[in-house]
């Protein structure tokens, strides 16, 4: 991130992965299994401060964000939020 992380979070399925929020809009996924290249995924969908995120316990790769811009977004970790 390039600006202060607001949140952070760990996975309930895969213990080695961790997401973040950052009032840099964007938010991130980082796999502490791979300290050389730890950066996983990174989404730049919000235009405003990304202020919460959270993982889906019931559905693995099952993410969701919200942003001062005033939108939600869930979508799989796999796929683009704004699809």
């Amino acid at each position: 991130h390039t600006y202060a992380v607001r949140r952070v979070k760990c996975s309930p399925h895969q213990e080695n992965l961790v997401y973040s929020c950052s009032y840099d809009m964007s938010m991130c996924m980082w796999d502490w299994a791979r300290p050389e290249a730890p950066l996983v995924n990174r989404w730049d969908h919000h235009t405003e401060f990304a202020v919460g995120m959270d993982i889906s316990t019931l559905v693995d790769g099952l993410v969701a964000s919200t942003g001062w811009d005033e939108l939600a977004y869930v979508w799989r970790q796999d796929s683009d939020p704004r699809a």
